[in-house]
């Protein structure tokens, strides 16, 4: 509960709760946008400068409750001032208003008649004869000092001032500041010379079909910036004010000549008139709107649009021609991703021969997109308005039925954009929508080749040849495929490093409606680890280009083949290893190369299968032990985190079926003398029979660390996917960009933090687990430091960069080579 709020010196955000505890750093404040702001820590919030004008405001805490304000704070308008700005805040019980105005030219006006001044509440009241327009600021003035005031709305007439620190009897002067578009009016509310008060005239005014009229008013001169216009029977014409305008928007002020002198008139126009192209209201005043056109807000515009059909005329690789039936008036052209629900971006255009054809210029424009690897569909929309009409209308594009460019031609126009290695590359191209939307189509070339021509591919049928490979069936169904076209098989490395492909030859026939592709993925082309994709290689005859199109789907009997143990589908590629399909996370087929593990043997596969059946057999004495398996990287150290955290259980005698796992001939096996009760040796069969029965795997690595990295398929791997994992961490992540760990992996259920601030700002805010899925607790290991500075003769500093995983898998030799060894 926020029960006081105050600006800081530098007009940042404070808040107080009830228990007088500041609680700024642990409240986030988020805008209508989405935008938020937080500060987690420290005692000041700051709104970023880009975000001027009123903004509404919610609060939350750091878990996204909401933090609501107490009846204390409640509807007092809190003001801040300097030399750069103006601020103010208005809380509600479940939000906030807040707001920026840079200081502008003070502009003197005439005295406010008929104020009353009396005290309410044991705070001086002002009461004015008119509506109190907020935001607008009391100044008080006390000799040379000028201070802004806060107060509180306690009727739309009436304010009651705090005035702290400020005693009565030497307020000079009470100035109210109405902060407008480009200038700050001050008009005096009380002063002590009472012969300062003079009266102003007010004008009301009504705008009907872009005409705005001044009752009680005749003849004048209405000004826009530096442009003056004639008032002729109190009638404004909107329109032209907008042609005459420049690109910035401004205010219109009213002026008229009484006894020889020029005379500003303050005029208001009724807050419900409605907001156009034109021109828009401030504060009962008018803006003409500049000469450019306004996107927000865009997604509600957009929202169920109609269609507005075009022709394509020229297509050139990065910029394409549209022809219109009608000369254009006004023009803007966008595109949205996500289903039209943004972001939102322009795109630059230029009008070709008169208004009806405009070319549009895509180059360097989407450029930020080439580093994501993913498939996107922008729609394309058009705010535009043809001549003659008196506004604009917004429409989604759509190719006109008889255009003669389709998917295939803006294929073969399509365009790289920087930043992709491999097949990981990014293109773009212009593409028609199935119901005839005008679109651009971005993603891998294997995406946009199987998307143009609409191919479907599926793994039919495999057959595994111990000594030769796999022979692999794949369907493939789609228009304007023939045979002749199918060029090969194709196996790509997603080594970032060294994105190696293998091509394989294939015969085609012709089944019914489709085609169907034999080939042989052997053990004569040359690999790298780990892991390969399957594509084909289609030609287009026309053009001769070759593409590749990405094989995903399975049969339910491939399926069935390729998810068994490693030992039952591999080959052997050479002496030390072995190449394997695998069922991917999302259910396609990938190969893996890799070595082979020295464990990875005859004996220790039917130990592993002895092992389950045991367990299976005595699976409710196993599993009321409720078995902690702990261990460190690949189950060969015993010196980090996991280590302390079991011996600190063993020599507590915490959870007596805690069992640390290490192979036998790791150098670090003696660091558990006197502890071996409770240690479980790698690929013995207790080994595998604790780990079938183990209730959660505890280490500061993932748990198949304990087991085998590259295994998934296998009675154990399959038994552990299920098992919780705690996550002790090696050390520190700081800008460690680690997306393997991030909650939507799955990989990881507890984790232990090191400190608050990474908790909150890494493990919550970044890798988006919840608040009862982190713990802070400093790491096991921190206990056994002993700090021997004193002890050094002379001071110095150590440097071991972290892993890179576009090395794993490497050899000696390519490891030498790498830009990570020649620098470090």
């Amino acid at each position: 509960m926020i029960s006081e709020f105050k600006f800081t010196p530098k007009g940042h955000l404070n808040f107080v709760d009830e228990n007088e505890g500041d609680i700024t750093g642990d409240t986030v404040v988020t805008f209508e946008s989405g935008a938020a702001v937080e500060n987690p820590g420290r005692k000041f919030l700051k709104v970023p400068d880009y975000l001027f004008g009123e903004q509404i405001v919610t609060f939350q805490d750091l878990t996204g409750q909401q933090v609501r304000s107490d009846e204390s704070v409640n509807d007092v308008f809190y003001t801040f001032q300097n030399d750069v700005k103006l601020s103010y805040a208005i809380f509600g019980e479940t939000g906030a208003r807040i707001g920026n105005f840079h200081r502008a030219q003070r502009v003197v006006g005439a005295a406010i008649e008929d104020v009353q001044l009396f005290e309410s509440n044991n705070r001086l009241a002002i009461r004015l004869p008119f509506t109190l327009d907020l935001p607008v600021f009391f100044e008080v003035v006390c000799g040379d000092e000028h201070r802004f005031v806060n107060f509180k709305s306690v009727a739309p007439d009436t304010a009651e001032l705090i005035l702290d620190g400020i005693d009565l009897s030497f307020i000079d002067r009470i100035l109210l500041i109405d902060a407008q578009f480009n200038k700050e009016y001050e008009y005096l509310v009380y002063s002590r010379d009472d012969a300062a008060m003079v009266s102003e005239s007010f004008y009301p005014a009504t705008i009907v079909e872009d005409v705005l009229n001044f009752e009680n008013f005749s003849t004048g001169i209405g000004q826009l910036g530096k442009l003056h216009v004639g008032i002729i029977n109190g009638n404004v014409n909107m329109k032209m004010l907008h042609d005459l305008g420049n690109e910035e928007d401004q205010l219109l002020e009213i002026f008229h000549i009484e006894d020889n002198q020029i005379r500003k008139i303050r005029y208001t126009v009724a807050a419900e008139t409605m907001n156009t192209p034109s021109y828009s209201l401030f504060k009962h005043m008018i803006i003409v709107n500049g000469q450019r056109e306004l996107l927000d807000p865009i997604k509600e515009a957009v929202k169920d649009v109609e269609q507005l059909p075009v022709d394509i005329v020229a297509l050139n690789g990065d910029n394409f021609t549209l022809e219109f039936k009608q000369e254009i008036a006004t023009l803007q052209i966008f595109v949205s991703g996500n289903h039209a629900k943004g972001p939102y971006r322009e795109l630059p255009y230029t009008f070709l021969d008169g208004q009806r054809l405009v070319k549009v210029d895509l180059q360097g424009i989407f450029d930020d997109l080439g580093v994501e690897n993913k498939q996107q569909i922008k729609n394309m929309f058009i705010n535009i308005s043809f001549v003659g009409e008196r506004q604009a209308n917004m429409y989604a594009l759509a190719v006109a039925g008889d255009n003669a460019i389709f998917n295939h031609h803006a294929f073969q126009q399509r365009f790289s954009l920087p930043g992709g290695v491999g097949k990981y590359e990014q293109v773009m191209q212009l593409y028609r929508k199935p119901d005839g939307g005008l679109s651009l189509l971005k993603g891998p070339l294997h995406n946009l080749v199987k998307e143009t021509y609409g191919f479907d591919t599926r793994v039919s049928n495999i057959t595994i040849n111990k000594q030769h490979g796999y022979d692999l069936q794949i369907a493939l169904e789609g228009r304007y495929i023939t045979p002749d076209q199918v060029k090969a098989v194709r196996l790509v490395s997603r080594n970032v490093l060294n994105p190696l492909e293998n091509d394989y030859e294939v015969s085609v026939t012709q089944e019914d409606n489709h085609l169907v592709v034999h080939t042989r993925i052997d053990t004569i082309h040359e690999y790298v680890p780990y892991y390969w994709d399957v594509f084909l290689v289609i030609a287009d005859l026309e053009s001769g280009y070759q593409g590749t199109l990405e094989v995903k789907k399975l049969s339910a009997d491939v399926k069935d083949k390729i998810d068994v143990d490693v030992f039952d589908k591999e080959v052997q590629v050479d002496d030390d290893h072995i190449l394997y399909p695998y069922l991917t996370a999302n259910g396609s087929i990938a190969f893996t190369y890799r070595l082979l593990e020295n464990y990875e043997n005859q004996v220790n596969f039917d130990r592993e299968k002895r092992a389950h059946r045991i367990y299976n057999r005595f699976k409710r004495y196993f599993d009321k032990k409720n078995i902690w398996i702990v261990f460190e990287k690949n189950s060969f150290g015993a010196h980090d985190n996991a280590f302390h955290f079991f011996k600190y259980m063993y020599e507590n005698e915490k959870h007596p079926n805690t069992y640390y796992v290490i192979r036998k001939d790791s150098p670090e096996y003696k660091n558990l003398a006197g502890m071996q009760d409770r240690v479980l040796e790698f690929m013995s069969l207790k080994y595998f029979i604790y780990m079938f029965a183990a209730r959660v795997f505890i280490s500061s690595d993932t748990k198949f660390h304990s087991y085998n990295l590259q295994r998934r398929d296998s009675l154990l791997a399959k038994s552990m996917m299920s098992k919780k994992n705690v996550f002790l961490q090696h050390g520190m992540n700081g800008i460690k960009k680690v997306p393997v760990f991030h909650k939507k992996r799955g990989l990881l259920d507890l984790i232990i933090a090191p400190s608050d601030f990474e908790r909150k700002e890494i493990n919550i805010k970044e890798w988006r687990y919840s608040g009862d899925e982190v713990v802070a607790t400093g790491y096991a290991r921190w206990d056994s430091y002993v700090d021997k500075t004193a002890e050094l003769p002379y001071h110095q500093v150590f440097m071991m960069p972290t892993w890179r995983k576009w090395m794993e898998g490497m050899t000696q030799e390519q490891f030498l080579e790498t830009p990570f060894y020649c620098s470090y």
